[in-house]
């Protein structure tokens, strides 16, 4: 599919839809739009932790990992931060009713 300037447009898979949608009904999602990406700045500002911390953490187990887009610079996508947020406010909440 061409768009009229000639750049080629990818459509997005019917399962990259429904996870969108899905991260999308969430609370952070009124916040955080579910596509694009953050800067670790941008991140701390939804976390209860340090810029450190953040770095420490962000193997992929802890924290989503980031995607470098150069040498010096990473981002985060928003449908993963946004998956985590949600997970661990989930996780928080069940320990408030104990």
């Amino acid at each position: 599919m061409k768009n009229p300037i000639g750049n080629q447009v990818v459509n997005f898979s019917q399962k990259a839809n429904n996870d969108i949608e899905q991260v999308a009904k969430c609370e952070y999602a009124k916040i955080i739009p579910p596509q694009g990406m953050m800067r670790p700045k941008q991140v701390l500002d939804f976390v209860p932790f340090s810029r450190t911390t953040l770095h420490e953490w962000s193997d992929g187990v802890r924290f989503p990992k980031p995607i470098k887009l150069s040498p010096t610079m990473v981002a985060y996508k928003n449908q993963e931060v946004i998956a985590w947020l949600e997970s661990h406010s989930l996780a928080s909440d069940d320990v408030e009713g104990v």
